[in-house]
């Protein structure tokens, strides 16, 4: 599978995720520095860095090195409870409501980019490892849940 095919795959399994809003954005990013803006699911890549790999016990063929690439699924949710124009903040009862739903939406995507892992969407199980994942914000009206999943290209 190619670098863009996994991306694409990868794209596609968290889009399918049933989320409490739909996505209004879905794109395959150059890099981390993409607008973070609506509600979107992007795919990136951070690195590729090379794997050795014990070639077998032949003589003469000490190890192949593959490519190993980090594919980060990004999770966008924006408005974000605000403070009013006055600069009260806003009710606990709205951003209770707003977690609860990005909570919720954290897990679906999460869960659609392991059945993606896990099945065999993104390549053979054993060279696809999900990486720890983490959430970002709330800042700007936006907060964002970031999976990374490493590929090792066998």
């Amino acid at each position: 599978m190619t670098w863009l095919a996994s991306a694409q795959a990868l794209l596609a399994a968290g889009a399918g995720a049933a989320l409490s809003t739909p996505l209004a954005r879905q794109v395959i990013a150059p890099g981390s520095g993409f607008a973070r803006h609506c509600r979107l699911l992007a795919v990136h890549p951070e690195l590729v860095q090379a794997v050795p790999l014990p070639a077998g016990d032949l003589p003469g063929f000490g190890c192949a090195v593959v490519p190993a690439l980090v594919l980060h699924a990004v999770f966008v949710a924006d408005c974000v409870p605000t403070p009013s124009d006055d600069g009260s903040p806003p009710p606990a009862a709205d951003v209770t409501a707003w977690t609860e739903a990005f909570i919720a939406d954290t897990e679906a995507v999460w869960n659609a980019v392991a059945d993606a892992a896990l099945g065999g969407t993104l390549g053979d199980c054993s060279s696809v490892t999900i990486q720890q994942a983490r959430v970002v914000g709330p800042s700007g009206g936006v907060a964002q849940f970031d999976v990374p999943v490493r590929l090792l290209s066998l």
